[in-house]
């Protein structure tokens, strides 16, 4: 047998024994009584299971995980609001962890835990004086709520020093009327 031969009938063994696995998994009930229908299935559970900030978790979001943290630069107030500039720094730690690793080479996400309340109340979000790439959302979670500002296409090299501003007005026109009372909580992703 020539070793190209050798090589696909590896693959095809390969291919062969993962679809019995999956096939498995998905036919052995959980302790619930469910049955996982897909990998895509169980990551929305897990999406959809959590209610407390973040609202997701699918991968680690202990600090220790983060190359990065948000501090507040600046807090200027505006008639009838302010604005607020957030800029990411380094943590000024080090780890081995998977999280670690891939906010390191991508950090497409900054998240803000909200008051629920707070909805109409920002505007103009910048990342380092233009509009992110993506449009910021804002998304309830019971009274709490999370500001995702998306597309920030950033790596290890290029997200410290990075700028976020966002302008506040409404019925939270301060930083403290718009946090959650626990005050500044942020996630990376």
């Amino acid at each position: 047998m020539k070793t190209r031969d050798r090589l696909q009938m590896s693959h095809k063994t390969i291919l062969l024994g993962a679809f019995a696995a999956l096939l498995v998994a998905a036919l052995v009930p959980h302790a619930d009584g469910s049955r996982v229908q897909s990998t895509t299935t169980q990551l929305r559970r897990l999406h959809q299971s959590e209610s407390v900030f973040p609202f997701c978790r699918c991968t680690d979001y202990k600090c220790s995980s983060s190359p990065y943290r948000l501090v507040v630069s600046s807090n200027v107030p505006t008639p009838g609001g302010s604005n607020v500039t957030f800029t990411i720094i380094s943590s000024g730690v080090w780890s081995i962890s998977e999280c670690y690793g891939d906010l390191s080479s991508s950090l497409a996400r900054v998240a803000i835990l909200a008051r629920a309340s707070c909805a109409a109340s920002w505007s103009s979000v910048l990342q380092n004086g233009a509009p992110p790439l993506v449009l910021p959302l804002f998304k309830p979670y019971g009274t709490q709520a999370e500001l995702k500002i998306n597309g920030l296409n950033l790596n290890a090299v290029t997200a410290a020093g990075t700028q976020i501003q966002i302008s506040l007005s409404g019925a939270c026109p301060t930083l403290a009327s718009f946090l959650d009372p626990a005050g500044l909580m942020y996630s990376f992703g």
